[in-house]
């Protein structure tokens, strides 16, 4: 009957209505992810025409393969390396709900790290990090969808589990016979991305192919360049071919029109003759069926609504061997509509420091690293180094630079302007040879410093790493033989890099053409353990965006009215009839009242004027009102929503927004903007936090006022820590007798239980980043991101100058770096064996809080 007929196509008919969406969300995610319908129908008609098998259902599963296989080519040959992953999970979810139904609510918390698991439940000791000990427990505590497997299955083989979380590929070796059911592979999934974060990437593509069954599943979107423009486009599209800056991809363009033996006419963007020679160009190519080629098309936003218009207006008259292809650098003021009418291509230059000294010499020609005299070729050899150095350091912020800073192929070229100035100068232009203790190098690095690539650095410390980096190349020494643009690891170990003995750019480049194409962190002056934050960064990245695309935060529209009346909607005939995303929210809600103060406990502040004249105690005062307010702000939200939930109450507009927000994980807008807080921060943590900052200051204001200060502070937990460091040196300025500008903060991580305590307060929570310090070992460089410091003592002393053992560090709010409270100086003895240049390359900083 036609009613079964309809029922068997229902699922598909779902899956496709979900693959629009989520290409019609992708823009959320990035502003170059623009898909129309017509480009989605496409696809499917493609499929439904190339499928020729009868039977109804391998012809509905060939459909349904075909359809997520086509989809998955064409759409991520458009996208960023960093969000293919995302868009691949994306794809499998959609996959596995249409042939085997979605994993529970309680499993997705899981998998989004939504959830409140705490590690109630005592698991064997495993020889396995503190961190994954404690992961591993949340997974296996009561309120967790896998503890009933966990627990027994640990307990009964702990070598099988200590392999497996210690293992470096922990995602092909998960303990066998642990779920036993056709959903263990999803939880694979979440057993690894929780306990060890730094496979995320890993674990997921190992999901992906198993979802599929296809190890060729190309969710990578690997360009065949040739292949997709002769089969997957026509008249009627663009090719938008977009790369990051400094990367040209028209060559291709250029090499397939002469293998095809296709006619092609290029114009170059960005200027008014350029409008006028496109337009004509454009209409020719149209009319005859040319291949037509504009470059630079990011220089001309506004001109390319005219394109678009064009592009529409001929997509049924068009000659159909007509081609337009449109060259542009990432830019997000390209038109939409444009781009929703274009096939995509991204493309992105290979990382490290082989690729980037390749493409920086490429863009200088072999007669000018040749000229005279013969010095200037190393010059420009070095300047490629550092070039390289500084980019590839952009990849690990904020520990490679404190923030993305705009380093571009235009500093470059500026850079080697300056080079050749500054050899002509000392008449190098005129000799063989100069003297390499004759090359001005001061000039040449305060110009860099200041005007070229120091002029976009806004940080002090991202100052002194730039001043460093400089130093170490731009010398007399690197003329010496073998001198080490990296020193090795050790004495016996071989991971140096040594500068090469050529003179001109063929030897220059082999030289570049021998080096690995991947390299360690050390050649950019960091530690190992940056790779690992790199990665999990990646992880935690994609599982965000991936949240956009979900379709659990559509129900919640769908199920409240336009017109905010959600009682009918979200109860369907009385309260136990709630919608499963409310019940959920329901749960968790009461969870977070019972684990916050109740409104009744909120902090109780004294009043006294005699108090009042003490800064600190002003300022403990501030952070109570602010925890007051807040917290009521909160208790309130949330008593509210409880009662929505419990069809007492009906929601307004603002609070079906929170329900929103809260459902996902998410803080309302009010709650995230009282005071600074990392940019991405879970409900669940933030909540946590909070009760641990109300903790302390109940602490704090309990305290006799003279011993707020020997007692110690959590100075991370405080609502505006920088603003308590103010209070301190005003309170110090007054028992030393001296001027505020006369002050300095010293921090000293010795045991100071020999201190008096005038001048100085210990504050905890502190960790050091790029180095670890030890009772026995003072400071030392070390493979591990960051170390904590159980105690750090700071005190105000009158500033002395010129001390050499002081060293001054930043002390950030968090690992973000987005947020500099204040700096202290640190004593270094002189027997630390740490040179000047590893403090500043591996940015040795403190952070006052860590969730």
């Amino acid at each position: 009957t036609i009613e079964q007929a309809t029922a068997r196509f229902q699922p598909l008919a779902r899956a496709c209505t979900q693959l629009f969406f989520t290409l019609e969300t992708l823009g959320q995610v990035h502003f170059l992810y623009q898909y129309s319908l017509p480009y989605f129908l496409g696809i499917l008609t493609d499929v439904l025409r190339a499928t020729h098998t009868t039977t109804t259902k391998p012809r509905l599963d060939d459909i349904a393969h075909r359809l997520f296989t086509h989809i998955a080519r064409r759409v991520s040959k458009g996208m960023l390396q960093q969000d293919k992953l995302m868009f691949g999970l994306r794809l499998a979810h959609i996959y596995v709900e249409l042939f085997d139904g979605l994993p529970s609510e309680a499993e997705m918390d899981v998998f989004y790290h939504r959830s409140m698991l705490a590690p109630t439940t005592t698991l064997p000791a495993l020889a396995i990090p503190t961190d994954t000990a404690d992961r591993l427990a949340r997974l296996a505590s009561p309120s967790s969808p896998f503890a009933a497997a966990l627990a027994a299955h640990v307990e009964l083989n702990q070598p099988e589990w200590e392999a497996f979380l210690t293992h470096p590929a922990p995602e092909l070796h998960v303990p066998a016979a642990l779920w036993g059911d056709a959903k263990s592979a999803f939880r694979d999934l979440c057993l690894v991305s929780t306990t060890r974060p730094d496979r995320l990437p890993f674990a997921a593509e190992k999901y992906i192919y198993h979802v599929f069954n296809d190890p060729s599943f190309p969710w990578r979107g690997d360009v065949e360049f040739r292949i997709q423009v002769e089969q997957e486009t026509d008249s009627s599209r663009g090719i938008l071919l977009c790369s990051t800056s400094g990367f040209d991809a028209s060559g291709r363009v250029d090499e397939l029109a002469d293998a095809l033996h296709k006619k092609l006419s290029s114009v170059a963007m960005g200027s008014a003759e350029g409008f006028d020679a496109a337009d004509k160009a454009l209409n020719t190519a149209i009319k005859h069926g040319h291949w037509l080629l504009l470059r630079n098309v990011h220089l001309c936003p506004s001109w390319l609504v005219t394109v678009e218009k064009k592009l529409y207006s001929v997509r049924e008259s068009a000659h159909k061997e007509f081609r337009l292809f449109l060259t542009s650098e990432i830019h997000p003021h390209l038109p939409v509509n444009l781009v929703r009418l274009c096939d995509v291509f991204v493309f992105e230059p290979p990382s490290g420091v082989k690729a980037s000294m390749q493409r920086s010499l490429e863009d200088v020609p072999a007669d000018r690293i040749n000229q005279s005299p013969t010095e200037r070729g190393r010059l420009f050899l070095v300047l490629a180094w550092f070039h390289a150095i500084v980019q590839e350091r952009l990849r690990y912020v904020p520990i490679g630079w404190s923030k993305a800073y705009e380093f571009s192929q235009s500093d470059f070229k500026g850079a080697c302007d300056v080079v050749d100035y500054w050899v002509d100068s000392v008449g190098g232009d005129r000799r063989a040879h100069i003297s390499p203790d004759a090359i001005p190098w001061t000039a040449i690095k305060v110009i860099l410093k200041e005007s070229l690539y120091g002029g976009r650095v806004d940080n002090t410390y991202d100052q002194q790493l730039m001043d460093t980096l400089l130093d170490n190349v731009f010398n007399a020494h690197t003329y010496e033989a073998n001198y080490p643009l990296v020193h090795p690891s050790n004495q016996d170990a071989d991971d140096g890099v040594v500068i090469p003995s050529g003179k001109t750019k063929d030897q220059f480049t082999a030289w570049i053409a021998s080096l690995p194409n991947s390299n360690p962190p050390s050649w950019l002056g960091l530690p190992s353990s940056v790779e690992t934050m790199l990665v999990i960064n990646q992880g935690h990245r994609t599982l965000r965006h991936l949240q956009l695309l979900q379709d659990g935060l559509d129900s919640v529209a769908d199920d409240i009215d336009e017109n905010g009346d959600a009682t009918t909607t979200l109860f369907a005939g009385g309260g136990a009839a709630a919608a499963a995303w409310i019940q959920a929210l329901h749960r968790k809600v009461t969870t977070w009242l019972a684990q916050l103060p109740r409104s009744s406990a909120i902090l109780v502040k004294t009043d006294d004027a005699t108090a009042f004249a003490n800064p600190v105690y002003r300022c403990l005062h501030r952070e109570v009102e602010l925890a007051n307010k807040l917290l009521a702000n909160i208790t309130s939200l949330l008593e509210y929503i409880d009662g929505v939930c419990s069809n007492a109450l009906k929601p307004t507009s603002a609070v079906r927004d929170a329900m929103r927000s809260l459902h996902q994980d998410q803080l309302p807008s009010d709650w995230r903007t009282s005071y600074a807080i990392p940019p991405h921060i879970l409900l669940h943590e933030w909540l946590a936090d909070f009760s641990k900052r109300v903790a302390q200051l109940r602490h704090l204001m309990s305290l006799p006022l003279a011993d707020v200060l020997s007692q110690g502070i959590w100075i991370g937990g405080l609502f505006a820590p920088e603003a308590f460091i103010t209070a301190t040196r005003q309170v110090f300025s007054l028992d030393l007798h001296c001027a505020l500008d006369e002050l300095e903060l010293v921090a000293s991580v010795h045991n100071e239980a020999n201190h008096d305590s005038g001048g100085g307060f210990n504050v905890s929570g502190v960790h050091i980043q790029g180095i670890q310090w030890t009772q026995s070992g003072g400071f030392a460089a070390t493979d591990a991101l960051e170390s904590p410091l159980d105690t750090l003592y700071l005190s105000w002393r009158v500033a002395l100058d010129d001390v050499p053992t002081l060293r001054k560090l930043p002390v950030y709010l968090n690992a973000q770096r987005l947020v500099m409270l204040f700096e202290v100086a640190v004593d270094v003895p002189p027997s630390t064996l740490l040179s000047d240049h590893i403090w500043a390359e591996r940015a040795v900083a403190l952070t006052a809080w860590k969730l």
